[in-house]
């Protein structure tokens, strides 16, 4: 006894999941492992836009990419400490993300050097 499903019904995986209060502590997990914000919306099985939507509509959700942002930023630098000890990575690769990732604190730190 097969049931088909009609043409107008929609498959479960493409319905958007909603919002979860869960989802602000997972965000500063992820960002605290070096992942960005967008990447975050595999996690949640939702569409980029989607984060961006819940940035706006839900208050704990930013304060947790804020957050999470932090924690990140801490995450790579750490990593550039690394790489000034002497550890194994590409100080140029390093260099290419935090400037990509952390532009206006990056910015900072460049223009200080250079005045």
């Amino acid at each position: 006894m097969n049931k088909k499903k009609s043409k107008t019904e929609e498959p479960k995986s493409r319905v958007p999941r909603k919002y979860k209060y869960e989802f602000s502590r997972m965000l500063i997990d992820h960002m605290a492992q070096g992942l960005s914000f967008s990447s975050f919306s595999a996690i949640a099985d939702v569409n980029r836009d989607t984060l961006y939507e819940w940035l706006k509509k839900y208050p704990e959700f930013k304060e947790a990419r804020d957050i999470g942002y932090s924690k990140g930023l801490l995450f790579w630098e750490k990593a550039g400490i690394e790489l000034v000890m002497g550890m194994k990575g590409s100080a140029r690769v390093w260099e290419i993300n935090m400037y990509n990732r952390f532009k206006e604190e990056w910015k900072a730190v460049v223009k200080e050097q250079v005045s």
